[in-house]
């Protein structure tokens, strides 16, 4: 009885495991102000030379714009550096419709020194293309950025983007 008793168990034991194994091809997803963010549905356009990123999920968006469409680096909002030109822009629209841009930066009032001074906080990012290929239609990259509302108020911070086998559109 303890025999058919353990094999039992160990039956109901292996039967009981599943694969949760979950697939995202195509995907654009990044960490949303720290919590995991995956798009609906995604897409690349090649529109007079700029190179449209975007997605949709329920009625949020995202929109990464480069100016070519070629394998490399990408800078967004400003940039420290003065050999590095910021060549891109992404731009989130969250389901109320507030529109978060890396043209946009932050002045914050609170934090400012004295009453000559202001502290003020840059939208920054990268989005670096790895992988385009024109015979299936697809590009790869990762991307970060943070963004700020057009009065500065709000920001939006995405980091370990992901761009993976994101299709073109055709038009």
């Amino acid at each position: 009885m303890k025999t058919w008793f353990a094999v039992l168990l160990v039956c109901l034991t292996l039967t009981g495991c599943e694969d949760d194994l979950e697939f995202n091809d195509p995907a654009l997803q990044a960490n949303k102000d720290g919590e995991l963010w995956k798009m609906g549905t995604q897409q690349v356009s090649n529109t007079s030379g700029t190179l449209i990123i975007s997605g949709e999920l329920d009625r949020t968006t995202i929109s990464l714009e480069l100016p070519a469409l070629k394998v490399g680096t990408y800078y967004v909002g400003q940039t420290t550096d003065a050999d590095v030109v910021a060549d891109a822009k992404a731009i989130f629209t969250d389901a109320d419709g507030v529109v978060y841009s890396t043209l946009y930066n932050a002045e914050d009032s609170l934090t400012t020194p004295n009453i000559d001074e202001s502290v003020v906080y840059y939208s920054e990012g990268q989005i670096e293309i790895e992988e385009i290929n024109t015979v299936k239609g697809y590009v790869s990259g990762v991307f970060w950025f943070t963004a700020y509302t057009g009065l500065g108020t709000e920001k939006v911070d995405f980091n370990q983007g992901v761009l993976y086998q994101v299709p073109f559109v055709t038009e």
